[in-house]
């Protein structure tokens, strides 16, 4: 769970990084090395956000959902409802001289 949690995270915030990366360098302006600087730090602050964002994807909704997933088979019923005691309650049963057929 924690290895699909990080990699959403990371997932997605190297896309917006690589997009937002791109998107600068191919714009019509001249590029300098002050341009190419804006560049990237507008990319890495896009990076932190959906970074952020991905952790709260993955990390709240994804173990949300699994976790309110329930086991919705019934329990197969076999003789008495004895069976479903532990032992230490057919053990109490025992002892006070119950007998169940």
């Amino acid at each position: 769970m924690i290895i699909i949690s990080k990699r959403i995270e990371d997932v997605m915030g190297i896309f917006i990084f690589l997009l937002l990366t791109m998107a600068g360098v191919i714009s019509q302006e001249q590029i300098t090395f002050v341009r190419l600087t804006i560049i990237v730090l507008k990319a890495f602050i896009g990076y932190v956000i959906f970074w952020l964002l991905g952790i709260f994807i993955s990390d709240i909704l994804l173990k949300t959902i699994l976790h309110s997933v329930e086991d919705h088979q019934p329990k197969a019923r076999k003789g008495s409802l004895l069976s479903d005691f532990g032992t230490d309650k057919n053990g109490d049963l025992k002892k006070i001289k119950v007998e169940w057929k």
